[in-house]
């Protein structure tokens, strides 16, 4: 993914992005909906990728670092209620909004909510 992330998706991306991060990938989720005048679909979720020191079009590998940003019209976390993730989640203060820390050995996750966006960071 090399241009400007904002071209495509429908929240404003994070205004500062560590220097070692790059933009990774962008997957947009949509809807059947018969509502809709045009294509008959709507977005429900978007999600950005910026990984960590890694050039374009590398292919993926557990050994990665993303910063990733999501948004979704529901707005909630979603690893609240993931089973897969056994421990109950840290708490922890990210510029005023609560946010989460998950140990998913040998990684950690942390994820966070501010406005309509839900922010995570894994590796």
């Amino acid at each position: 993914m090399e241009d400007n992330p904002a071209n495509y998706t429908s929240f404003c991306p994070p205004l500062y992005v560590p220097t070692d991060y790059s933009p990774y990938s962008l997957f947009i989720y949509t809807v059947w909906n018969e509502t809709e005048p045009d294509d008959h679909r709507t977005t429900v979720c978007e999600i950005l990728a910026y990984g960590l020191n890694i050039t374009p079009h590398a292919s993926w590998t557990p050994e990665m670092t993303f910063l990733e940003v999501s948004w979704s019209q529901y707005g909630y976390n979603p690893y609240e209620k993931n089973e897969l993730l056994s421990l109950a989640p840290k708490p922890v203060n990210i510029n005023d909004s609560t946010g989460w820390i998950y140990e998913i050995e040998p990684n950690r996750l942390i994820v966070w909510t501010a406005g309509d966006a839900t922010y995570q960071i894994y590796g």
